[in-house]
């Protein structure tokens, strides 16, 4: 019985010790395509002159993107991430307006005042992208 054991315990520890080495090979691959993937978008990027990322943002082939960006208890960080959402360098993107699930009894007001201007900016937006 106790070679059962010792022959069970021996076959668990050789198996645990292979998923440890499957893992840290897999994400040792995923690092070095990582690093491979910032030197080449780097270089691809020093590449490109202004002129040509403009053609780029300009192309009627650019894909129009929506973004959906849900905020729950953020009554803090949620007018910088708004923000930070309406900023991008990006001219074909639908504002789908965000989920505000309060914390607490009510809104607070740093969720109202980002709310305010996100229906402001985000109708700005719509009404320039409608005229041209």
């Amino acid at each position: 019985m106790t070679n059962l054991l010792s022959s069970v315990r021996a076959l668990y520890d050789g198996f645990e010790w292979a998923i440890i080495f499957y893992v840290s090979g897999i994400n040792a691959v995923y690092f070095l395509l990582m690093v491979l993937g910032f030197f080449a978008l780097r270089s691809y990027r020093a590449r490109q002159t202004p002129e040509t990322r403009d053609a780029l943002l300009n192309s009627p082939l650019l894909p129009e993107v929506s973004i959906i960006m849900p905020a729950h208890n953020e009554a803090v960080t949620i007018s910088q991430s708004v923000r930070s959402m309406l900023n991008l360098n990006y001219p074909k993107f639908e504002v789908v307006r965000p989920l505000l699930v309060p914390s607490g009894p009510s809104i607070g007001r740093a969720t109202r005042y980002a709310l305010s201007w996100w229906i402001r900016r985000t109708a700005a937006r719509q009404m320039r992208s409608t005229r041209d």
